[in-house]
């Protein structure tokens, strides 16, 4: 609740990172990284940070409950308490980690949103792998905002088709010609098109943030392989579905989720409902009401494997801009720190102004025609991001306005900064 300055001796390092956390008994706060180039073109780096914080999750034995985890949770022993966040919008990850969106290979990431987890034994020490291999998943709805972003993935795992006989109880086991009257309208060509009963789910690359390094790390299971995330949507069937199905269904609130079809969802973006149908008015056999069998609302699955920040994402080609920061009068203003936040993709950056003004920062391309960075199966896309300038501390200027651009479709990096498009500042008013 105040504010507080502390010394370093910085001697020879690539970057400097870091980290603010609540230490010895105030834990469940979410914590906080920044990553900056070294040396500073200054001695005085000036941060504003707000810690969020976490909901408690207490296990009795029986369940584990806690607002922000999931209600009636299986006490299975793994944990006994502990604190849990999860974030709701893209970019509320972005004040959350500073310029910390790069993998342990040096990608550039494009981050969703991301879940903070604290599990603690009976002693209330940490635990940081859950034991014999556990996993858990946590489900959570993705808003008009984010349900055109979630397309920015890959789709090598399958799931069977739902609609298919063994995964519905539509019909009893010996009415086989029964089902075959019906099979037609409930199973949709957009989702299954070679008719093989799998399609390919909307999946993303699940991340674990490495807090020695400040870098994310692809999450992998005790058999050494990705623990992906999944798009799911919340099902309204056709039919009567079992809620014990093995084609990875989840109850949550009450919702049937089952993971949505990689093809549909591309070919319908945000334009609203979707999924399968029947024109049907009744079921023949026993007079029931037909239900439309509609997608409802979609929930981005996320699992993880004990305490840590994780977070689902999407590496991206690289380009970047060279900022220029000058007062106005001409002169370079040094030490300005240089801020960049995706606009509709959880991205950012921060760097400060070198000697001569300058800040080279990297950023996703955007595609030229023909190019779909980002899977989504759209071309020609700009990727917006909002830059503003912080001025330098001890420094009487009046900062420039934040301006939205759109990054370049170049292939650069800072490795050679003259191959940056570069940007121009100027602060109101001149140096002293």
């Amino acid at each position: 609740e105040g504010a507080f300055s502390f010394s370093l001796d910085v001697t020879s390092c690539l970057d400097l990172l870091l980290k603010v956390e609540r230490t010895g008994t105030s834990q469940g706060y979410v914590p906080v990284f920044y990553r900056y180039t070294m040396p500073p073109p200054v001695n005085t780096i000036e941060l504003r940070v707000r810690l969020r914080e976490a909901e408690d999750i207490q296990c009795d034995g029986v369940f584990c409950q806690s607002n922000g985890f999931a209600s009636d949770y299986a006490d299975d022993g793994s944990f006994s308490s502990g604190f849990v966040y999860n974030s709701r919008q893209v970019n509320e990850m972005n004040d959350q980690f500073g310029a910390i969106f790069q993998s342990e290979n040096n990608e550039l990431l494009w981050l969703h949103r991301y879940t903070y987890r604290e599990y603690r034994n009976e002693s209330s020490g940490l635990v940081r792998t859950l034991p014999d291999g556990k996993r858990i998943v946590s489900c959570t709805r993705l808003d008009d905002d984010t349900r055109g972003w979630v397309t920015d993935l890959s789709s090598d795992i399958p799931y069977y088709d739902y609609h298919k006989r063994e995964h519905s109880v539509f019909a009893s086991e010996e009415d086989e010609e029964q089902w075959l009257l019906y099979a037609e309208d409930l199973t949709d060509p957009a989702i299954d098109p070679n008719n093989d009963g799998y399609y390919g789910a909307i999946e993303m690359v699940t991340y674990q943030l490495d807090f020695t390094t400040g870098k994310w790390a692809q999450l992998i299971d005790d058999a050494g392989n990705s623990m992906q995330s999944v798009v799911k949507a919340s099902i309204e069937g056709g039919y009567d579905l079992d809620e014990n199905a093995s084609f990875a269904s989840r109850l949550v609130g009450g919702d049937l989720l089952v993971p949505v079809p990689e093809n549909y969802l591309r070919s319908v973006q945000t334009t609203g409902t979707y999924g399968p149908s029947n024109n049907r008015a009744e079921f023949e056999d026993d007079g029931r009401p037909y239900r439309n069998g509609l997608y409802g609302q979609d929930y981005l699955c996320m699992p993880h494997n004990g305490s840590g920040i994780f977070a689902v994402g999407h590496p991206m080609p690289r380009t970047c801009w060279l900022i220029e920061v000058k007062d106005e009068c001409g002169v370079p203003v040094p030490g300005a720190d240089v801020r960049l936040k995706g606009v509709s993709h959880g991205y950012a950056a921060n760097d400060l102004s070198d000697t001569n003004g300058y800040a080279c920062i990297e950023v996703a391309r955007s595609e030229s025609d023909g190019v779909d960075f980002d899977g989504d199966g759209l071309s020609n896309e700009g990727f917006d991001v909002d830059v503003s300038i912080e001025t330098p501390p001890g420094v009487q200027l009046s900062r420039p306005e934040t301006r939205r651009s759109v990054t370049p479709t170049n292939d650069a990096n800072c490795g050679q900064p003259d191959n940056c498009e570069v940007l121009q500042f100027q602060f109101q008013r001149c140096l002293e």
